[in-house]
């Protein structure tokens, strides 16, 4: 019996060594890696602040315009490619948002009417909003309804046959639209909206007396890319 105490207590001390050397490897492992973070976005998108962004989109026209000395009528309608800036700023508050928006936007003819009689084009050098928005977030995505006021240059030239002659004159009106826009990462966003922008008669001394009515009642479709702050 002293025989097996002896080899057991042998057998102890050479494992003892062994498993304080275990224990102290143990004790130096290095901490689990953190759990992966998503660098795209936080969890619950913060809408508030400002931003700018840029645009493209296809614009359409279905006003008229009428000569006034021959008391005649013709089509003002046409579509054509826009293209512009903006920048705004939004108050969010729990999941509504509140903003205001300023764009300037270009483009060329919208309208070429050849029909007898008629032999113009008509467009905008340039059309300018603010509009007011109201939106509701869901997360990374908000829905909104833009509406506010606007002004453009109207650009007629009658006789294109002829060679052409070139007229402006400015025109206030008014826009509303909807869309949705969406946080791509912490700043960037992208947008898809619809605009619909009426303006004010305007009378045109060219073409003998011209009035354009509605001004062309302007229906927009956009893309944007947003850099938010």
């Amino acid at each position: 019996m002293k025989k097996y105490l002896i080899l057991l207590s042998v057998a102890l001390s050479m494992l003892l060594p062994a498993a304080t050397s275990l224990a102290a490897d143990l004790d130096t492992l290095p901490p689990p890696p953190p759990p992966p973070v998503d660098h795209l976005r936080p969890a619950t998108y913060d809408w508030s602040g400002a931003y700018v962004g840029a645009y493209v989109g296809m614009a359409c026209m279905d006003g008229s315009i009428t000569d006034s000395t021959t008391s005649l009528s013709y089509l003002n309608a046409g579509c054509g490619v826009k293209g512009g800036g903006l920048v705004g700023y939004n108050v969010q508050m729990d999941q509504f948002v509140f903003g205001i928006e300023g764009n300037l936007e270009t483009t060329g003819n919208l309208v070429y009417n050849m029909q007898t009689g008629a032999d113009f084009k008509f467009g905008y050098d340039y059309i300018g909003r603010v509009n007011g928005r109201f939106g509701y977030a869901m997360d990374s995505t908000l829905f909104f309804l833009q509406a506010g006021g606007a002004y453009g240059m109207g650009h007629l030239v009658d006789n294109v046959s002829l060679g052409g002659s070139d007229e402006r004159a400015g025109q206030w009106g008014w826009s509303v639209g909807a869309g949705v826009e969406s946080a791509v990462t912490d700043s960037l966003r992208l947008r898809f909206d619809y605009l619909y922008t009426q303006f004010q008669d305007t009378h045109f001394t060219g073409c003998g007396g011209c009035d354009v009515h509605g001004g062309g009642n302007e229906h927009e479709v956009r893309a944007a890319a947003i850099w938010a702050f």
